[in-house]
C-alpha cells in the first residue's frame, strides 16, 4: 500500500470520526431530553425512544473504536497488514473499508479464531 492511500484513508477516517462524535453528542443530548420529557408522554413511548438512542450510541462507540484502532495502525505502519495472517490486505478492501483489520479470507472467520 502506498503512502498516498494511507493519507487518504486517514483523512476519511478522521472525517467519519468527527461526524460520529457529533452524532453521538446529539444522541446523548437526546437521551437527556427524553428522560426530562417522560412526564409529558406515555412512559412506553419515551422508553422506546431512549432505548433506540442508547443502541445507536453503542454502535457509534464501537465504530469510533474501530476508527481509532485503524488510525493507530496507519500511524504504526501496520494498517494494510492482516492481523490474522500478516499478509497484505487488498487495497480495494481498504479503499471501501479503511478500518478493516483483516484480509477478506480472515474476515469471514469468527472473531475468536482470527488470532
Amino acid at each position: 500500500m502506498n503512502d498516498r492511500a494511507a493519507i487518504v484513508a486517514k483523512n476519511s477516517l478522521i472525517n467519519r470520526r468527527d461526524v460520529l462524535r457529533r452524532v453521538r453528542a446529539a444522541n446523548d443530548e437526546g437521551i437527556v431530553n427524553v428522560s426530562a420529557e417522560k412526564h409529558g408522554r406515555a412512559l412506553a413511548d419515551s422508553s422506546e425512544i431512549s432505548d433506540t438512542l442508547v443502541v445507536l450510541s453503542d454502535r457509534e462507540r464501537i465504530e469510533l473504536g474501530e476508527i481509532d484502532a485503524a488510525l493507530l495502525r496507519i500511524d504504526g505502519g501496520t494498517w494494510d497488514v492482516c492481523e490474522s495472517c500478516a499478509q497484505p490486505v487488498d487495497a480495494r478492501r481498504l479503499l471501501v473499508l479503511p478500518e478493516a483489520r483483516s484480509c477478506v479470507e480472515h474476515s469471514l472467520l469468527p472473531i475468536e479464531s482470527r488470532r
